[in-house]
This record gives C-alpha cells, sequence and structure tokens, in this order.
C-alpha cells in the first residue's frame, strides 16, 4: 500500500515464488496449503507509490511514496473506497471472501525507537487475539525479536478494520493482520537502519509463514 515500504512486495513474492517452484524448506506446509487452500496474493497495491519510489533515494526511505497519484494513503480509504486501488482490493476481497487475511507494512525507525522493537503485528478484533498472540510467540521465537501487538484498529480507513468486519463461509470471525517491520529512513541526513536488508526479508518470510500456520490452525478449529 505503500511505495516506500517496497521491501514487503519482495519477500511476499519470494514466499509465493517458493512455492510454485517446490523450493520452500518446509515441504509439509506447501503440500498442506497446495492440496486444500486458495492463496491470493496481491503484490503490489500501490503502483505509482512503488514506482516513484525507484531511483529516488529521499521517496524510497521517506513520506512521498506513501500515497497514490491522486495524494490520498490508500490504508486510510477502505472505509470510503474513493480510490481505483481500494475499490479494486474490495472488489477481489468480497469475491475471495478470505477467512484469514495479513496486510504487509514497514515502518519508520524513529517510531521502533519509542516502541523499543523492530515488529509489530497487529489484528481486526479483540475476539480473535488469542490466535494472534500465539502467532506473535512463534514468530518471536523464530527470528529473535520481540513484537508490539497491536489490537483491534479505531480508523474505519484501514484494510485490516475492513477485513475484519467481513464474514467468510468458514469461520466464525475472519483472522485481518497487519505487519510492520522497522525499515531504513533517512533521519537528518543520515540513514537510519535498524535491520538491514537480508534481516527484512527473513523476519518477512517467518512472518508469513506463522500467518500461515496459526490460520490453518484457526480454520481446522472451526472444520
Amino acid at each position: 500500500m505503500h511505495g516506500n515500504e517496497w521491501h514487503s512486495t519482495q519477500y511476499a513474492l519470494a514466499f509465493f515464488e517458493n512455492l510454485r517452484d517446490n523450493t520452500y524448506p518446509d515441504k509439509e506446509l506447501r503440500n498442506i496449503l497446495l492440496d486444500n487452500f486458495y492463496l491470493v496474493l496481491i503484490p503490489v497495491v500501490n503502483p505509482y507509490g512503488l514506482v516513484i519510489s525507484r531511483g529516488n533515494e529521499y521517496a524510497r526511505y521517506n513520506n512521498p511514496a506513501r500515497h497514490n497519484a491522486n495524494d490520498v494513503n490508500i490504508n486510510r480509504d477502505f472505509h470510503t473506497a474513493s480510490q481505483p486501488e481500494t475499490q479494486a482490493v474490495i472488489k477481489q476481497l468480497l469475491l475471495d471472501k478470505p477467512f484469514a487475511y495479513l496486510d504487509l507494512h514497514l515502518f519508520q525507525p524513529v517510531y521502533a525507537q519509542s516502541l523499543g522493537n523492530n515488529l509489530i503485528i497487529g489484528n481486526g478484533q479483540a475476539e480473535t487475539n488469542e490466535v494472534r498472540n500465539d502467532f506473535i510467540n512463534r514468530l518471536e521465537e523464530s527470528v529473535k525479536q520481540v513484537i508490539t501487538p497491536w489490537n483491534e484498529p479505531s480508523i474505519n480507513g484501514l484494510s485490516r478494520y475492513f477485513v475484519a468486519n467481513q464474514s467468510n463461509d468458514y469461520t466464525p470471525y475472519t483472522l485481518s493482520y497487519i505487519s510492520e517491520i522497522v525499515r531504513p529512513a533517512y533521519i537528518n541526513d543520515d540513514l537510519i537502519e535498524p535491520l538491514n536488508k537480508s534481516q527484512i526479508f527473513d523476519c518477512g518470510i517467518a512472518t508469513i509463514h506463522y500467518f500461515l500456520i496459526t490460520s490453518i490452525e484457526y480454520f481446522n478449529k472451526h472444520n
């Protein structure tokens, strides 16, 4: 959704390519996913933001690329759905009716300093906190990073709020998450990089991995 958070596109595509090419190391999970579930990846929600971040060091690491060509932050538009990008995502969500959804983001190191942590997992409704906490616990153990939990959002325009309020055919609540990994940014002309690109990539892959595992367990509990 935000062009300056392009790392998420890279690790999400890599994850799905590994599933496709049978190079994902967890063969059991791959087989379960491909034999029993329908997976949907939207690799880029804000093409304009991604394009203007390319070759532009300031936009790549700071705020201009967060908005689309109409200067709208798409992740505040899921209430009014005024933008074509938002409308396209909503159309896909209503078509597929997922029981689990993960919105991939990165965030500024200044905020990470205030949190004291480099990763965040937030969910869309209090009723799924137990599943979210299991997701966080497994991810923390894997990446050796403390993760800040975010509770259900208070802003209607967020995509995870929209998805959390949609029903599906399989589970009592639709799991709806946001993941946030700290990213590089220029602060006073200095590049601050709490996690390097390789660490961001590894955390991203692990995030998708444990999102899928805990979502499958939630599905199995109710089916």
